[in-house]
Protein backbone atom coordinates (compact mmCIF):
# COMPACT_ATOMS: atom_id res chain seq x y z
CA UNK A 1 0.00 0.00 0.00
CA UNK A 2 1.12 3.49 -0.76
CA UNK A 3 2.00 5.68 2.20
CA UNK A 4 0.16 9.01 2.54
CA UNK A 5 2.27 12.03 1.64
CA UNK A 6 1.06 14.43 4.31
CA UNK A 7 2.04 12.45 7.38
CA UNK A 8 3.25 14.06 10.62
CA UNK A 9 6.80 13.47 9.42
CA UNK A 10 6.30 15.23 6.11
CA UNK A 11 4.43 18.21 7.59
CA UNK A 12 7.25 18.84 10.10
CA UNK A 13 9.72 18.54 7.23
CA UNK A 14 7.83 21.22 5.31
CA UNK A 15 7.92 23.57 8.28
CA UNK A 16 11.67 22.98 8.62
CA UNK A 17 12.13 23.62 4.89
CA UNK A 18 10.32 26.95 5.22
CA UNK A 19 12.64 28.00 8.07
CA UNK A 20 15.74 26.91 6.12
CA UNK A 21 14.65 28.83 3.04
CA UNK A 22 13.94 31.87 5.18
CA UNK A 23 17.40 31.77 6.74
CA UNK A 24 19.25 31.05 3.50
CA UNK A 25 17.70 33.67 1.26
CA UNK A 26 17.38 36.41 3.86
CA UNK A 27 21.11 36.23 4.56
CA UNK A 28 21.91 36.17 0.85
CA UNK A 29 19.62 39.16 0.23
CA UNK A 30 20.60 41.29 3.20
CA UNK A 31 24.27 40.48 3.89
CA UNK A 32 25.59 43.29 1.61
CA UNK A 33 23.25 45.86 3.20
CA UNK A 34 24.10 44.69 6.71
CA UNK A 35 27.84 44.94 6.11
CA UNK A 36 27.52 48.29 4.29
CA UNK A 37 25.43 49.92 7.04
CA UNK A 38 27.29 48.35 9.98
CA UNK A 39 30.85 49.11 8.87
CA UNK A 40 30.22 52.07 6.56
CA UNK A 41 32.28 50.57 3.74
CA UNK A 42 31.86 51.34 0.05
CA UNK A 43 28.68 49.84 -1.30
CA UNK A 44 30.51 48.26 -4.24
CA UNK A 45 32.81 46.41 -1.82
CA UNK A 46 29.83 45.01 0.07
CA UNK A 47 28.24 43.88 -3.20
CA UNK A 48 31.48 42.29 -4.43
CA UNK A 49 31.71 40.37 -1.16
CA UNK A 50 28.21 39.01 -1.67
CA UNK A 51 29.22 37.58 -5.06
CA UNK A 52 31.13 34.90 -3.15
CA UNK A 53 27.95 33.62 -1.49
CA UNK A 54 26.62 31.70 -4.53
CA UNK A 55 30.10 30.22 -5.04
CA UNK A 56 30.11 29.15 -1.41
CA UNK A 57 26.68 27.58 -1.78
CA UNK A 58 28.02 25.28 -4.52
CA UNK A 59 30.98 24.33 -2.29
CA UNK A 60 28.68 23.43 0.60
CA UNK A 61 26.40 21.41 -1.68
CA UNK A 62 29.38 19.27 -2.73
CA UNK A 63 30.54 19.08 0.88
CA UNK A 64 27.06 17.93 1.92
CA UNK A 65 27.11 15.28 -0.80
CA UNK A 66 30.50 14.00 0.36
CA UNK A 67 29.51 13.88 4.04
CA UNK A 68 26.22 12.13 3.24
CA UNK A 69 27.91 9.48 1.13
CA UNK A 70 30.92 8.88 3.37
CA UNK A 71 30.06 9.82 6.95
CA UNK A 72 26.45 10.58 7.89
CA UNK A 73 23.96 8.71 5.71
CA UNK A 74 20.94 9.94 7.64
CA UNK A 75 19.74 13.25 6.09
CA UNK A 76 17.95 14.34 9.27
CA UNK A 77 21.01 13.80 11.48
CA UNK A 78 23.21 15.56 8.91
CA UNK A 79 20.80 18.51 8.82
CA UNK A 80 20.80 18.62 12.62
CA UNK A 81 24.62 18.66 12.73
CA UNK A 82 24.74 21.49 10.19
CA UNK A 83 22.26 23.60 12.10
CA UNK A 84 23.92 23.05 15.48
CA UNK A 85 27.08 24.43 13.88
CA UNK A 86 25.04 27.30 12.42
CA UNK A 87 23.66 27.98 15.91
CA UNK A 88 27.17 28.41 17.29
CA UNK A 89 28.07 30.69 14.39
CA UNK A 90 25.02 32.93 14.77
CA UNK A 91 25.80 33.33 18.48
CA UNK A 92 29.27 34.51 17.44
CA UNK A 93 27.61 36.86 14.94
CA UNK A 94 25.43 38.31 17.66
CA UNK A 95 28.46 38.79 19.89
CA UNK A 96 31.06 40.02 17.42
CA UNK A 97 28.97 41.05 14.41
CA UNK A 98 29.89 44.71 14.70
CA UNK A 99 33.59 44.29 15.51
CA UNK A 100 35.20 43.20 12.24
CA UNK A 101 34.07 43.36 8.63
CA UNK A 102 36.00 40.24 7.65
CA UNK A 103 34.86 38.19 10.65
CA UNK A 104 31.25 39.24 10.11
CA UNK A 105 31.35 38.31 6.44
CA UNK A 106 32.94 34.93 7.22
CA UNK A 107 30.30 34.14 9.85
CA UNK A 108 27.42 35.16 7.58
CA UNK A 109 28.93 33.26 4.66
CA UNK A 110 29.30 30.08 6.71
CA UNK A 111 25.74 30.28 8.06
CA UNK A 112 24.52 30.82 4.51
CA UNK A 113 26.61 27.89 3.26
CA UNK A 114 25.31 25.58 5.96
CA UNK A 115 21.73 26.50 5.15
CA UNK A 116 22.39 25.81 1.43
CA UNK A 117 23.96 22.44 2.24
CA UNK A 118 21.06 21.51 4.49
CA UNK A 119 18.47 22.56 1.94
CA UNK A 120 20.16 20.53 -0.80
CA UNK A 121 20.52 17.56 1.55
CA UNK A 122 16.82 17.49 2.36
CA UNK A 123 15.45 18.22 -1.12
CA UNK A 124 17.79 15.72 -2.81
CA UNK A 125 17.64 12.76 -0.41
CA UNK A 126 14.34 12.98 1.47
CA UNK A 127 12.11 12.15 -1.55
CA UNK A 128 13.96 8.87 -2.07
CA UNK A 129 12.65 7.65 1.28
CA UNK A 130 9.07 8.38 0.23
CA UNK A 131 9.18 6.18 -2.86
CA UNK A 132 6.48 3.94 -1.33
CA UNK A 133 4.08 6.88 -1.72
CA UNK A 134 4.47 6.64 -5.50
CA UNK A 135 4.98 10.41 -5.72
CA UNK A 136 8.73 11.04 -5.44
CA UNK A 137 8.72 13.84 -8.02
CA UNK A 138 5.73 15.50 -6.39
CA UNK A 139 7.41 15.40 -2.99
CA UNK A 140 10.63 16.91 -4.37
CA UNK A 141 8.62 19.70 -6.01
CA UNK A 142 6.67 20.42 -2.84
CA UNK A 143 9.84 20.60 -0.75
CA UNK A 144 11.43 22.97 -3.25
CA UNK A 145 8.33 25.16 -3.40
CA UNK A 146 8.21 25.50 0.39
CA UNK A 147 11.86 26.61 0.38
CA UNK A 148 10.91 29.61 -1.73
CA UNK A 149 7.84 30.25 0.39
CA UNK A 150 10.20 30.68 3.34
CA UNK A 151 12.41 32.90 1.24
CA UNK A 152 9.54 35.23 0.33
CA UNK A 153 8.39 35.53 3.93
CA UNK A 154 11.85 36.19 5.39
CA UNK A 155 13.00 38.72 2.80
CA UNK A 156 10.07 40.93 3.72
CA UNK A 157 10.33 40.20 7.46
CA UNK A 158 14.05 41.09 7.66
CA UNK A 159 13.39 44.36 5.81
CA UNK A 160 10.72 45.20 8.36
CA UNK A 161 12.68 44.15 11.45
CA UNK A 162 16.01 45.70 10.41
CA UNK A 163 14.46 49.10 9.72
CA UNK A 164 16.11 51.66 11.98
CA UNK A 165 12.69 52.71 13.22
CA UNK A 166 12.11 49.17 14.49
CA UNK A 167 14.84 46.87 15.80
CA UNK A 168 17.80 47.46 13.49
CA UNK A 169 20.31 44.82 12.51
CA UNK A 170 20.50 43.42 16.01
CA UNK A 171 16.84 42.54 15.60
CA UNK A 172 17.59 40.83 12.28
CA UNK A 173 20.32 38.75 13.91
CA UNK A 174 17.91 37.72 16.64
CA UNK A 175 15.44 36.61 13.93
CA UNK A 176 18.20 34.49 12.36
CA UNK A 177 19.00 33.05 15.79
CA UNK A 178 15.33 32.24 16.33
CA UNK A 179 15.04 30.54 12.93
CA UNK A 180 18.06 28.35 13.65
CA UNK A 181 16.92 27.37 17.15
CA UNK A 182 13.43 26.60 15.80
CA UNK A 183 14.89 24.43 13.02
CA UNK A 184 17.18 22.57 15.42
CA UNK A 185 14.13 21.75 17.57
CA UNK A 186 12.25 20.50 14.51
CA UNK A 187 15.13 18.22 13.51
CA UNK A 188 15.28 16.77 17.02
CA UNK A 189 11.53 16.10 16.83
CA UNK A 190 12.02 14.44 13.43
CA UNK A 191 14.66 11.92 14.54
CA UNK A 192 12.26 9.33 15.97
CA UNK A 193 9.61 9.38 13.20
CA UNK A 194 12.37 9.40 10.60
CA UNK A 195 14.05 6.36 12.15
CA UNK A 196 10.65 4.65 12.24
CA UNK A 197 10.25 5.29 8.50
CA UNK A 198 13.72 3.89 7.80
CA UNK A 199 12.96 0.80 9.87
CA UNK A 200 9.64 0.34 8.07
CA UNK A 201 11.29 0.61 4.66
CA UNK A 202 14.02 -1.82 5.71
CA UNK A 203 11.57 -4.40 7.07
CA UNK A 204 9.42 -4.12 3.92
CA UNK A 205 12.46 -4.66 1.71
CA UNK A 206 13.49 -7.73 3.69
CA UNK A 207 10.08 -9.38 3.47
Amino acid sequence: PRAPIFSFLFVILLIAIIAIGALRDSIESWAPTYIYETFNIKSENAIIGSIFLPILSVAFIYLSLFIYQKLIKNPIILALVYFVIALLLVILLLTFGDKSTILTFILMALIFGLSCGTNHNLISYIPIYFKDSGKVSTIASILNAFTYAGSAIATYAIALVSNENNYGWQGAKIVWLGLIIFTVILFVILIKPWNNRINKLTSTKNE
